[in-house]
């Protein structure tokens, strides 16, 4: 029994990513979605302290980008391309709009969607908030490795794309990511905004 506990003990052990010593997480080591949520907080951490002098959230940058890639995006087509709630994405795009970042207008024949667009000065804001998110790209492929990335972007489409098949489904269409058992991983590259 006690050869038993050892060895469950030391195959709940996270082999590749370092914890606090006295901190014991069981078969959190273990759970995709633990190590998920953790890099997610590494990388909006990081993220965020690059931005200091900007008073800019790092939850904005995607929905500024996939409105700078997709100019009179529905703010339902958004929601569904970020996999965000639309309940949860509309302060975000108050906030954007009191700023001066985005624009919102009533689509003509439909008195309930708007049609978003970058201003001129969210299109600079975006474009200082590209460069810094590349750098952060760069500092993510060295970790991982360029030979891995297209694997690793492929399993989280996948996961998200089995998850929430309506939101990511769509949007993995809309953006042409190449993510299947038969397909190759492709990386889709941003359009240069200069």
């Amino acid at each position: 029994m006690a050869e038993l506990a050892l060895r469950k003990s030391k195959e709940s052990r996270p082999t590749c990513s370092p914890m606090a010593e006295d901190v014991r997480i069981g078969l959190l080591a273990n759970m995709v979605s633990f190590h998920l949520r953790r890099a997610q907080s590494a990388l909006s951490h990081v993220f965020a302290r690059g931005l200091d002098q900007m008073d800019v959230s790092p939850s904005w940058f995607a929905v500024l980008a996939l409105i700078g890639e997709n100019p009179g995006i529905t703010q339902t087509a958004l929601s569904r391309a970020d996999a965000r709630d639309k309940s949860g994405l509309t302060p975000i795009l108050d906030e954007l709009e009191r700023r001066g970042w985005v624009t919102r207008e009533r689509l003509p024949g439909d008195r309930r969607s708007y049609s978003l667009n970058l201003t001129q000065i969210g299109v600079k804001l975006l474009d200082e908030l590209m460069e810094h998110a590349q750098a952060q790209e760069r500092e993510l492929e060295q970790i991982i490795g360029l030979g891995r990335k297209a694997d690793l972007i492929c399993m989280l489409q996948r996961i998200a794309t089995a998850l929430l098949p309506t939101q990511a489904g769509a949007a993995a269409e809309a953006v042409g990511w190449a993510c299947s058992a038969a397909a190759t991983p492709q990386i889709v590259r941003p359009r240069s905004s200069k």
